[in-house]
């Protein structure tokens, strides 16, 4: 099944095609999910990190062909450090581990909708 979401050749995937997808598998529920923006860095604080990911989701229900849940358009934004601190400078961060920690915190926040915590 992954392979055949990874390989889709059209821009959606309907809920009759998750069904067809997931036949056989015993999956009852499908995650959805978009990144719709990632950023590093803000306008308004020149010089230093200020990362955001902008994201959507549904939970669909391919037993009943029902959508269970929908997140349209939410905001992570990376912990900011506290005001003793010194801030993040753009220049010289890692952007990859800046980006992954990031994702992470996307992750968690899923859990938290759909299972009302997530351990630490």
């Amino acid at each position: 099944a992954l392979t055949a979401v990874r390989d889709w050749d059209r821009d959606t995937i309907t809920m009759e095609d998750w069904q067809r997808l997931t036949k056989g598998l015993d999956v009852k529920y499908v995650l959805v999910g978009e990144i719709e923006n990632l950023t590093l860095t803000s306008p308004q604080r020149i010089g230093l990190l200020d990362p955001t990911v902008e994201a959507s989701y549904r939970l669909i229900n391919v037993e009943t062909g029902k959508l269970s849940i929908e997140r349209p358009h939410f905001t992570v934004e990376l912990e900011k450090s506290q005001d003793h601190e010194i801030p993040s400078l753009e220049l010289g961060s890692d952007v990859v581990e800046t980006e992954s920690r990031l994702i992470v915190m996307l992750a968690r926040q899923i859990g938290q909708d759909l299972y009302g915590y997530y351990p630490e």
